[in-house]
């Protein structure tokens, strides 16, 4: 798990201004597979973001089997 933290901590430390939520949703889509027996409230928080964002994560991690990532913000 260590791994997924050290990447979603990353994540959001180069989200542009207004991006930090759409990059949690875009990360938790990326990686639902690896996602999908995870804390994603422990993970958030191990990752410097608020444990609140694991409902994001959650989100994502649901959608990943109806959408696809065609583009990632700059």
């Amino acid at each position: 798990m260590n791994d997924l933290v050290e990447a979603l901590s990353k994540a959001c430390a180069a989200a542009a201004k207004g991006d930090k939520v759409v990059t949690i949703h875009l990360f938790g889509i990326e990686h639902a597979a690896r996602l999908k027996n995870v804390n994603l409230s422990d993970l958030a928080g191990r990752a410097g973001i608020s444990e609140k964002y694991g409902t994001e994560l959650r989100k994502a991690v649901r959608l990943a089997d109806y959408v696809k990532i065609v583009a990632k913000p700059q």
